[in-house]
């Protein structure tokens, strides 16, 4: 992964033993995407959505303005750091991932949405939509993390829910190769000493209202 992605997991959960190899030092971007990607973007950025907010579905959880706020982010990384003539080079190598089934689930079906008029890709593996436990053992070049929680709990455990796993954390913040975007609610996460330090560790992007959710 690259060295700003694994600062923080391996300060933080490793006591600084994780290194970086020689070729992870010297390698080159292998696409015309990821290229693009790295003359606008940080491989480590949080975007901040401050008046987010979760909502309960069953037993799981949702966050429609993080979820849109991914779905615009895949539409400009799609249409407008990719060219439309290299499209095909999206397919595998981006993930989304979150904690919450039920967010899966909305991500899925608005992702679907968009890509039903766009050619060359599909929602079938070309963009990967899972939950973090079913992304152990595998690898994308740009990992999205949907954070989900928002809230005003006056609980820890019942503000963070599965966030203050940090097995789970340290899962989610593992798998990228190149660019890891967190999108979550810096007010709710920052209660919880590993997610502050995490969120420190980022390139910030703030964002303060639900018009302004945009990464155009």
């Amino acid at each position: 992964m690259h060295p700003s992605i694994r600062a923080f997991p391996s300060q933080a959960f490793y006591e600084g033993r994780i290194t970086d190899d020689t070729s992870v030092l010297t390698r080159s971007l292998s696409c015309r995407l990821l290229q693009e990607m790295a003359l606008r973007f940080e491989p480590l950025t949080f975007f901040d959505l401050k008046s987010s907010q979760e909502s309960a579905d069953e037993t799981s959880k949702t966050n429609r303005e993080e979820a849109l706020f991914i779905i615009n982010m895949l539409q400009v990384l799609c249409t407008k750091v990719q060219p439309p003539e290299l499209i095909g080079e999206v397919k595998g190598r981006i993930g989304i991932i979150t904690p919450y089934k039920a967010q899966v689930r909305l991500i899925k079906d608005l992702l679907a949405q968009w890509l039903r008029g766009l050619k060359g890709i599909n929602t079938r593996g070309d963009i990967e939509v899972n939950t973090v436990d079913a992304f152990q053992g595998q690898e994308k070049d740009v990992i999205i993390m949907s954070c989900v929680r928002a809230n005003q709990s006056a609980s820890l455990k019942g503000s963070l829910g599965f966030l203050v796993d940090e097995r789970r954390m340290n899962v989610a913040i593992t798998r990228a190769k190149h660019f890891l975007f967190v999108v979550g609610n810096s007010r709710t996460l920052g209660r919880n000493e590993r997610w502050q330090g995490l969120i420190k560790a980022c390139r910030l992007v703030t964002y303060d209202s639900p018009a302004a959710y945009s990464v155009q």
